[in-house]
């Protein structure tokens, strides 16, 4: 099931890397099904021996978490994508205001639906 997304992984995100939150968050939704059967596996097979496994597949079962990453994605999306377009070398005041700008306009239509 995993090799069938080959170019993803799972990340840890960094302190306040908007893009690598968007990743991380982006990677266990595309690769939930493959993921939750593969902890499901390791809990089969190493039972108590591999907590990490246990406590992981009992926090993304929970139907609360799934609509916390769905929700997410597309704020932390928005947000990795300003911070791109803050970061670039070439970016001046005036296009950082139109990214700015953009990316309220993008999380208030999030908000309103």
């Amino acid at each position: 099931m995993l090799l069938k997304h080959p170019q993803l992984k799972l990340i840890q995100p960094g302190d306040a890397r908007w893009l690598s939150y968007f990743r991380s968050v982006n990677a266990v939704i595309r690769c939930y099904e493959p993921l939750m059967i593969t902890l499901e596996h390791i809990v089969h097979e190493r039972g108590e021996e591999s907590p990490s496994a246990s406590g992981l597949l009992s926090i993304l079962k929970d139907q609360s978490t799934t609509f916390i990453l769905h929700s997410l994605e597309p704020i932390l999306e928005a947000l990795s994508i300003l911070s791109k377009s803050i970061q670039t070398k070439n970016s001046d005041f005036n296009q950082l205001e139109k990214s700015m700008l953009g990316t309220l306009l993008r999380l208030e239509e999030l908000k309103e639906t």
